[in-house]
């Protein structure tokens, strides 16, 4: 998603980095509630406003550097931008002809027309989840194919039989149970 939006992030590379980062961390979890104290902050209401009026400022004032370009650096979003296709998770799935596993369920891959998307089994389709909707689709050829599911989330029971004849009577258990589903 960062990459979408061009941002370049920095890591930590050194422990002495990686310690700076995780003291500014420490800093940053225990100055409220010490300052919120201090200041004699002792109801909600006080407490409220306190973040944007006092506390952002301060952090932002001693640790910020100035821009080396003053002007805005964000850009206006064109028009008919899908934010779909920035905000957005992805993972590559392995299909199973036009259905693909997902969070526990199994999903059939097809346009908005239900024109079903035929890929070899074992492809390896990027599926992506909208961050707003929670919409999922597979971008394929250029085409956005959404994701129905096909069978619902988690697994069937598992069952077990300690001898024999625990088997055999779960055994025909499970028959009468398919037999009462296909009558």
């Amino acid at each position: 998603m960062m990459r979408d939006l061009g941002i370049h992030m920095i890591f930590a590379g050194s422990p002495q980095a990686k310690g700076g980062v995780e003291r500014y961390d420490s800093t940053a979890q225990t100055r409220p509630p010490t300052d919120a104290v201090g200041f004699g902050i002792d109801t909600y209401d006080r407490l409220n406003p306190w973040p944007n009026d006092f506390h952002a400022p301060y952090p932002n004032a001693k640790l910020s550097y100035p821009p080396r370009d003053p002007t805005s650096g964000f850009t206006p979003l064109s028009e008919g931008t899908d934010l779909g296709r920035i905000f957005r998770t992805g993972e590559t799935r392995v299909s199973h002809g036009c259905a693909t596993s997902y969070g526990g369920a199994r999903y059939m891959m097809a346009d908005a027309d239900g024109v079903v998307l035929e890929v070899p089994d074992g492809a390896v389709p990027d599926v992506h989840v909208d961050a707003a909707t929670e919409e999922m689709h597979v971008e394929r050829a250029g085409r956005r194919w959404g994701c129905g599911p096909i069978s619902p989330r988690g697994s069937a029971g598992i069952s077990s039989a300690p001898d024999r004849r625990g088997l055999q009577h779960l055994l025909s258990q499970m028959s009468g149970e398919n037999a009462a589903r296909r009558g």
